[in-house]
């Protein structure tokens, strides 16, 4: 592979790999819920729906 071609890498996330990150960032919030403001859990809806 060239140097060239190196740099020129895709900057968006798959959709597959997406929904993992996803799965994997629900799975690390869902315990502390509890403890987390209302702001922030909706703050985290609304970019999760403008995301989508």
């Amino acid at each position: 592979m060239s140097p060239s071609a190196a740099l020129s890498l895709n900057p968006q996330i798959p959709r597959n790999s997406l929904a993992l990150l996803t799965i994997a960032q629900a799975v690390v919030v869902i315990p502390h819920m509890a403890q987390l403001s209302p702001w922030i859990i909706a703050v985290c809806l609304l970019c999760g729906i403008w995301r989508t």
